[in-house]
């Protein structure tokens, strides 16, 4: 009995010193990399040579978002973006009662604006917008006249009888079938002095009773076109065919 338990002393002495020393035998990794300079990075300088190429003519009709004015970019030059459109009435052959005899008190062209009304103005009734998709520095003026155009914009091209393409480079084809100046107002900010303005629109019309009636809405272009340009007679009996 007083065998076993020596021998069992030794085997546990043995097994500590053992634990002890795989303890202690550790090793380090990485200290040959770590904190030496393995990788000398050299500065080195290269010339380029960066230019502007044209891309050519692209395709310009039936766009979702349509671009109007001058810009200049310091980097890529002058882009003037215009405009064609064909408009008509919101619906066909409207009944008109001619016993009114009704008369055209003016014709207003409106375009909206991307906006985002951000709160009020001082009186708390007028709404305060911020526009958004206008670049250059603010109410920046520019010449802008609306023409009417000679050119039929057709939907089908006849030599392919695909769908009928247009191009940024057939300017000079509207150009030339340009017509007479329709907004022609004695106010300089809807023609010759003309900017981008982020006030609310407002509009005062009389109702049935002739009671005032004030409309406001977000910011667009409104402009007052001739209204000599449009015969009373020629639209009433378009109207009522």
């Amino acid at each position: 009995m007083n065998n076993n338990s020596f021998y069992k002393s030794i085997l546990i002495v043995l097994s500590l010193v053992v634990l002890t020393s795989c303890d202690l035998g550790f090793n380090e990794v990485g200290t040959d990399i770590v904190g030496d300079n393995n990788f000398s990075l050299k500065p080195e300088s290269k010339q380029v040579l960066a230019f502007n190429q044209s891309t050519g003519a692209v395709q310009s009709n039936n766009l979702s978002v349509n671009a109007l004015g001058i810009y200049n970019n310091p980097a890529f030059g002058t882009t003037t973006a215009n405009f064609v459109t064909q408009v008509q009435l919101a619906s066909e052959n409207p009944t008109i009662d001619l016993a009114l005899v009704p008369i055209i008190d003016s014709v207003i062209l409106k375009i909206p604006y991307y906006s985002k009304k951000v709160g009020f103005e001082d009186d708390d009734v007028t709404g305060k917008y911020e526009l958004d998709s206008i670049y250059g520095p603010a109410e920046s003026k520019l010449k802008l006249g609306v023409y009417e155009s000679g050119y039929f914009l057709r939907d089908i091209d006849p030599n392919s009888l695909d769908e009928q393409a247009y191009f940024s480079n057939q300017n000079s084809l509207f150009d030339s079938n340009k017509g007479q100046l329709l907004n022609t107002s004695t106010s300089l900010s809807e023609n010759e002095e003309f900017f981008f303005s982020e006030k609310e629109t407002r509009e005062d019309t009389k109702d049935s009773d002739s009671k005032l009636v004030t409309t406001r809405s977000a910011p667009s272009m409104r402009l007052s076109l001739d209204k000599n340009f449009f015969p009373e007679q020629n639209f009433f009996l378009s109207g009522i065919r």
